[in-house]
């Protein structure tokens, strides 16, 4: 089947190219967007939204609050406190509250409600604070600890379960609890490595210990010692890229301690039987 004769034109190369690029970033163009329009929706539909309707209303309220307003902030807040925190949804909803009592100020308060109503303080909020990339660096890291794990025969729970529930909380625009759910879970892993982490070097240790007893000739014994110091080194930075929660290093090092003295011992046992042989 011949292919037509304007797809084998040079410039087809690049529609092509483009057209994978658009088909590999949709998924995250369109997130994005619909995040920034699901910010916008209420601010200006829910907060600048029934605010206006408060007015079509006459400013009905009670106690000489409008009604809308309140409604709004705590719509607002109940959304916000899921994607941002506690603290920053309080105050987006407080602003959606034309930041009372401040609205109660005469003639300032009815020009600061005007600038409020049309400020997107949910938008700014989520640009500043949202968990989004919070959340999805954290279920990255809980994804690479649990490799790690079972590369290294640690047995912890299956964490599979877990970043999909962290990857479905943020699809549902809860980024706080997904973030907190994978420090969670985390935490409980980081303490199954550490656990095996110091196991492992408590046998470097002892192996070093029992290789400390051997004798023999001096220029053997410089193999030994040699070895000791390349293990140390290595098991020194262990510790430091352990105490980093960095464990798929820290593990590789200490392999590589335990190859260095079995190497020294095996080049002990070649310098003491050729000593002996002469």
């Amino acid at each position: 089947m011949d292919f037509p004769a304007f797809l084998l034109e040079p410039y087809m190369l690049f529609v092509l190219a483009g057209a994978v690029l658009v088909i590999v970033l949709a998924g995250p163009i369109w997130r994005g967007a619909s995040r920034i329009f699901n910010a916008l929706f209420y601010d200006y539909v829910v907060d600048l939204g029934l605010s206006t309707l408060d007015n079509f209303l006459g400013g009905a309220g009670l106690a000489g609050l409008d009604v809308g307003d309140w409604v709004a902030a705590v719509i607002i807040f109940w959304h916000e406190r899921k994607i941002t925190n506690t603290w920053v949804a309080l105050l987006v909803a407080w602003e959606a509250t034309n930041f009372i009592p401040l609205s109660f100020i005469p003639v300032v308060g009815e020009g600061l409600e005007i600038f409020f109503n049309f400020f997107p303080a949910v938008t700014v909020g989520r640009f500043l604070f949202a968990k989004y990339e919070a959340a999805k660096m954290e279920k990255e890291k809980l994804k690479e600890l649990s490799e790690t794990a079972k590369q290294e025969g640690v047995k912890t729970d299956d964490q599979k379960e877990t970043v999909e529930e962290v990857d479905e909380l943020i699809k549902e625009d809860d980024p706080v609890d997904a973030l907190e759910k994978a420090k969670g879970a985390e935490k409980d892993m980081v303490k199954d490595l550490r656990k095996e982490f110091d196991r492992r070097v408590t046998l470097l240790n002892q192996a070093m210990d029992k290789l400390e007893q051997l004798e023999g000739p001096e220029d053997a014994i410089a193999i030994i010692e040699d070895g000791f110091a390349q293990a140390e080194s290595l098991m020194d930075s262990a510790a430091l890229l352990a105490n980093k929660n960095d464990y798929k290093q820290a593990f590789a090092l200490l392999r590589q301690a335990q190859e260095r003295l079995a190497a020294a011992a095996q080049a002990f046992d070649a310098a003491t039987a050729y000593d002996q042989a002469a």
